[in-house]
């Protein structure tokens, strides 16, 4: 189990070391890597610097001064030199000489609220602004006049599906044990995450598949609890279908850590719907989550790309 306190504290707390066990542990899965940085044209509005020469870096640069940062809404900033194959944010201390391309980039919806035609207009005009300075125009993707109705769709799209797939592990008698959900963790490989779930982690990305959180009370496993006798009602496993990097592995893995931790907490495994998982129920399980990642591939927005980590993060 990959957590900064995990290792040490072997016979203090749990008597002898956490540790991986072969004969349940989830199969180590490979994914492939992130798509590059750039402008997010399904999900922003982008605007290009356009123009038939290179321009000097320190030119470029220049759209990171206080003065245009204010101007243009601090937006995302991405260039292009001459032997770049992809976009690359914009830095200070790039040390390219001279740039192709440039594109400045804005959410088309935010926590405080979406980006509205006005605002668009106001940020396209500064963006002209400073291509006239360095000798190119600013074109705009949509059009201003276009933002509040793509911005209309996505906040549709993400109500409608902004799904998730759930189980629960609930005790047959007594409430379960901290000290034997980490064991169990522990056998299973999950790694111990930053906001006190377990997870199962694909090399190459660094999003869970599924992670493992307490149910009850309690927002978080704590080396504290397991300390201090902590028992939960129940614990869920899940992941959210947009944002899981592969959520027809993420079932698998979910299903079979869900009878591992039932079968060694002496509980029961239920689905969404408070029912026995068992092997008709694992059949529509997947049908249904087949359907949802279906759903969200014909939006153009497969689960675990930058579409979907931009729009369901939100």
């Amino acid at each position: 189990m990959n957590d900064a306190n995990s290792s040490g504290m072997g016979s203090n707390l749990f008597g002898s070391p956490l540790a991986k066990d072969p004969t349940v542990a989830l199969p180590a899965v490979r994914l492939q890597s992130p798509t590059a940085p750039g402008p997010v044209r399904k999900i922003q509005f982008v605007i290009e610097i356009v123009g038939p020469r290179t321009v000097p870096a320190p030119t470029v640069q220049a759209i990171l001064q206080l003065h245009w940062q204010q101007a243009l809404g601090h937006p995302q900033a991405f260039v292009m030199a001459g032997s770049d194959q992809n976009w690359r944010p914009l830095t200070p201390n790039d040390g390219s000489g001279a740039y192709d391309s440039l594109a400045l980039a804005w959410d088309l919806i935010t926590p405080i609220g979406d980006l509205t035609a006005p605002v668009a207009q106001k940020l396209w005009d500064a963006a002209e602004d400073f291509a006239k300075q360095v000798g190119r125009r600013a074109i705009a993707i949509p059009i201003p006049q276009d933002v509040p109705h793509n911005a209309g769709v996505l906040r549709q799209l993400r109500e409608s599906l902004d799904i998730g797939f759930n189980l629960t592990v609930t005790p047959a008698s007594r409430p379960l044990e901290e000290k034997e959900i980490w064991r169990v963790a522990a056998a299973l490989g999950l790694d111990y995450s930053t906001n006190g779930s377990f997870v199962w982690k694909a090399e190459g990305s660094e999003l869970p598949l599924f992670e493992v959180f307490p149910g009850g009370e309690a927002e978080r496993f704590l080396l504290s609890q397991v300390q201090a006798g902590a028992q939960h009602p129940c614990i869920g496993l899940g992941f959210s279908v947009p944002l899981c990097p592969d959520p027809m592995t993420a079932i698998d893995g979910c299903l079979k850590a869900g009878l591992v931790f039932a079968d060694r907490l002496r509980a029961l495994l239920l689905d969404e719907d408070d029912r026995p998982v068992n092997d008709q129920s694992k059949v529509k399980l997947a049908k249904n989550l087949e359907q949802a990642v279906g759903a969200l591939n014909r939006a153009g927005i497969a689960p675990g790309s930058i579409e979907a980590l931009k729009l369901f993060a939100v």
